[in-house]
């Protein structure tokens, strides 16, 4: 065997091992999604759904399966105390006169992560207080964090004499989607105010939860009311007052959020307290939830 031979050989059992090495725990193997419709995966024994929209989106992506117990993801988050994991990812980017050379005009993406974090007993080992600790099992727990989270950011930005940077978030208020309930509010701030962010959050375990960020830039700030002297926080802008990229990715966003569902494996008897009976559903998504997807009363919605 020659010598030119050997590295050939060489190089390749490097790639191959390079291919096969073992994802940390953080890491997915992402799956591209090049067709619209509904689309499945597992987050550990649960499965979520969700919707691409028939203009499909410039990127697109999903998980091929999240698994967060056991093994080296226990371990990991002993030692580690939180570490967070991609779902599906759907952006798009509007063009000038739709030409891509000349850069994008404007930008709208979905993402979903799962957070995986110590149990209120560990939380405040790695915290070292229990600022940051809940038990995410629980809807009320849960709301009290992102709570206590958002005013004291809001606080923070207001005080802290070395920066002017204000942070400003709506009211974190209860939404039923498909039969869960979900934590809503909206983010931005003085350094980027046409970059408004929008978070839904829910409860999987006492250790780890959904969030789903929406991300849409520039947004007219007369249009959301910047820098908000009425509310105090961010508000969606009416229809009337969207541009014609944002009236599209208004549908995409209703689209994509009215069609996620986290379902359990037939015959689980684990509680969940998100998940909201079909009937007292019924009533409430008619009202608060829809209205909460509906431009310019988002932040209305309040249970």
């Amino acid at each position: 065997m020659n010598r030119t031979m050997i590295l050939v050989l060489a190089c390749l059992a490097i790639i191959s091992n390079l291919c096969a090495k073992e994802l940390l725990p953080w890491e997915i193997e992402h799956v591209s999604i090049a067709i619209p419709g509904s689309h499945v995966m597992k987050i550990d024994d649960r499965v979520l759904s969700f919707d691409v929209p028939i203009d499909l989106p410039t990127k697109s992506f999903r998980a091929a399966e999240v698994i967060t117990r056991g093994g080296k993801f226990d371990d990991w988050l002993k030692s580690r105390g939180v570490y967070e994991k991609d779902c599906f990812g759907e952006s798009w980017n509007f063009y000038p006169l739709g030409i891509p050379f000349f850069g994008s005009s404007a930008k709208f993406s979905i993402l979903a992560k799962i957070y995986v974090k110590a149990s209120p007993d560990d939380c405040e080992f790695f915290r070292g207080s229990r600022f940051d600790c809940a038990d995410f099992s629980k809807p009320e727990d849960m709301f009290e964090y992102f709570r206590r989270r958002t005013n004291y950011y809001v606080d923070k930005s207001k005080h802290d004499r070395r920066t002017h940077l204000l942070h400003y978030y709506s009211p974190v208020e209860e939404v039923v989607i498909n039969s869960r309930r979900w934590f809503h509010y909206y983010i931005n701030a003085d350094m980027y105010p046409e970059d408004l962010g929008e978070y839904y959050v829910t409860g999987l375990a006492p250790d780890r939860y959904m969030e789903i960020y929406i991300r849409q830039y520039p947004v007219p700030l007369r249009a959301i009311g910047y820098p908000y002297p009425a509310t105090g926080y961010p508000t969606y802008p009416t229809e009337d007052q969207m541009p014609g990229w944002m009236k599209k990715t208004h549908k995409y966003r209703e689209q994509v959020i009215n069609s996620i569902r986290i379902t359990r494996p037939a015959g689980s008897n684990e509680p969940d307290l998100y998940e909201v009976e079909a009937a007292t559903n019924q009533q409430q998504s008619t009202g608060a939830a829809s209205q909460l997807i509906s431009p310019g009363n988002a932040a209305s919605a309040v249970h």
